[in-house]
C-alpha cells in the first residue's frame, strides 16, 4: 500500500513512545519509564523504540537509479532489497555498466592509487555550489567516503557532471528526502566475476545518494569495496547537503537551535510531552499535526466541563534528531504550551545508567503564529 499522507500514516502505524492520559490529552511522559521532564524523557522515549530503528544503508556499487517510497511499512524492506539487488553481483556476469559522466578525465587505465590521486575530484567538490534551499553539512566536503545512514531513500548515477543542483532537484522530488550525498565513484566498466570477468578497465560515476534525516559527518563511513579479484571501488569528492526545514502552515519559520533542545524553566508546567518516530523522515509537519491534534483534543475535553475555555493548548514544538552514541538517528518532537527561543535550548546531552551518550542535531523550534517566541 502506498501511503498518501505521511502524517496520517505516522499516527496510524508508527507513532511511538507516547501515552495519552484520560484527563486532558497531554503526552506527559516520554515512554513507559518517562519522568515527565523535557530534559530527561528523551532517554526513555528513545530506548522504547530503539529496536525499530533500521540499520544504516549505503547506496549500492555500480550504475543505476532507484527511488524508494516514503512508506513507513515498506521502506526498510525496500532499502534492504535495493542494497542487495542493486549490487554488482546481481547484475549479470560481464554485463556492461556504462557511465554517463563525461566531464572528467579518462581513467580507464589508471590504477586505484592513480585514480585516488587525481586532483580533479578535490577541485570539483571544493568548488561546488550549495543548492538553493539547502545547506552544506558541517565537516562533509571533499571526503573520501560516502554516506551509510538511514532512512535511505535511494540513489542515482545518471549525472553527466558533478551537479549539486540536479541532485537537489532530485531529492526535492523524492517523498521524504531531506539530505543527499554527491560523490565520485571508481567503477569497473563491466560487472566483474572472479571466474569469468575477473578484471576490467576503470570508469568514473557521479552518484547521489538520498536520505530522510539530516546527514552528519559521522555517517560518512562507506569508503569503497572490492569486486572481482582486486578491483576497488574508491570514493572521492564526497559532499553532503541538507534541505532547510519547511515551515508548517500556521506556524512561524524555524528557529535554529543547533545541537540543543528546549529545557523549560523549572516549575513552568509548559511541557506537553515527547514523541519518537523510527524509520520516518525528518518532517516538522508531523510535529505540527500532533501539536494541533493535542490542542483539539484538550479543547473537546474542556467543552464537557463548566469552564470550556480552560484547556492546555499546544503553541510550540521542537523538531530534532536524537542520537545514541553518535549513531542511530531518530526523528523526535517535543511539545509545549508556549514558545521558547534559543536561550532555552540548553539541553545538550544526557547519559543513561549504562553510560550511553544521547545527543541531538538539527534542532528547530516552531511557534504557533498567534504568539511570538519569547
Amino acid at each position: 500500500m502506498q501511503i498518501k499522507s505521511l502524517a496520517v500514516a505516522v499516527f496510524a502505524l508508527r507513532a511511538a513512545a507516547i501515552a495519552l492520559p484520560q484527563d486532558d490529552g497531554d503526552v506527559k511522559i516520554g515512554g513507559s519509564d518517562g519522568t515527565g521532564n523535557d530534559a530527561t524523557d528523551l532517554i526513555a522515549a528513545y530506548e522504547e523504540v530503539e529496536s525499530q530503528i533500521p540499520d544504516p544503508v549505503a547506496a549500492p556499487v555500480g550504475a543505476g537509479s532507484v527511488t524508494l517510497p516514503e512508506d513507513t511499512e515498506q521502506i526498510s524492506e525496500a532499502a534492504s532489497d535495493d542494497a542487495v539487488s542493486g549490487g554488482l553481483s546481481k547484475r549479470g556476469t560481464c554485463k556492461q555498466q556504462p557511465s554517463k559522466f563525461t566531464a572528467g578525465p579518462d581513467v580507464s587505465t589508471l590504477s586505484r592509487e592513480q585514480w585516488e590521486a587525481l586532483t580533479y575530484w578535490k577541485t570539483t567538490s571544493l568548488n561546488a555550489a550549495t543548492p538553493n534551499g539547502y545547506y552544506q553539512v558541517r565537516n562533509w566536503r571533499n571526503l573520501n567516503a560516502s554516506a551509510e545512514a538511514q532512512p535511505y531513500r535511494g540513489y542515482t548515477s545518471d549525472l553527466t557532471s558533478y551537479d549539486t543542483a540536479k541532485c537537489a532537484a532530485r531529492c526535492t522530488s523524492i517523498s521524504g528526502c531531506t539530505s543527499f550525498d554527491i560523490y565520485f565513484e571508481r567503477n569497473p566498466k563491466v560487472n566483474l566475476d572472479k571466474n569469468n570477468c575477473p578484471s576490467s578497465d576503470a570508469q568514473t560515476l557521479v552518484k547521489c545518494a538520498f536520505y530522510g534525516i539530516p546527514l552528519t559527518a559521522n555517517e560518512a563511513t562507506n569508503d569503497g569495496q572490492y569486486t572481482g579479484l582486486d578491483f576497488y571501488t574508491s570514493i572521492a569528492g564526497s559532499n553532503a547537503y541538507t534541505i532547510v526545514p519547511p515551515t508548517p502552515a500556521g506556524f512561524s519559520p524555524p528557529v535554529n537551535f543547533g545541537v540543543g533542545t528546549i529545557k523549560a524553566p523549572q516549575g513552568s508546567n509548559t511541557y506537553m510531552g515527547i514523541q519518537t518516530f523510527p524509520d520516518v523522515s525528518y518532517n516538522p509537519q508531523i510535529c505540527a499535526d500532533a501539536c494541533n491534534a493535542k490542542s483539539d483534543y484538550n479543547q473537546r475535553q474542556a467543552a464537557k466541563t463548566s469552564n470550556p475555555s480552560n484547556f492546555r493548548k499546544c503553541r510550540f514544538f521542537d523538531a530534532y534528531v536524537a542520537y545514541k552514541n553518535d549513531a542511530n538517528p531518530l526523528f523526535t518532537c517535543t511539545y509545549y504550551t508556549q514558545g521558547y527561543g534559543p536561550e532555552y535550548a540548553t539541553n545538550i546531552d544526557q547519559y543513561n545508567k549504562d553510560g550511553d551518550h544521547f545527543t541531538h542535531g538539527s534542532s528547530y523550534g516552531f511557534t504557533l503564529i498567534e504568539e511570538q517566541v519569547r
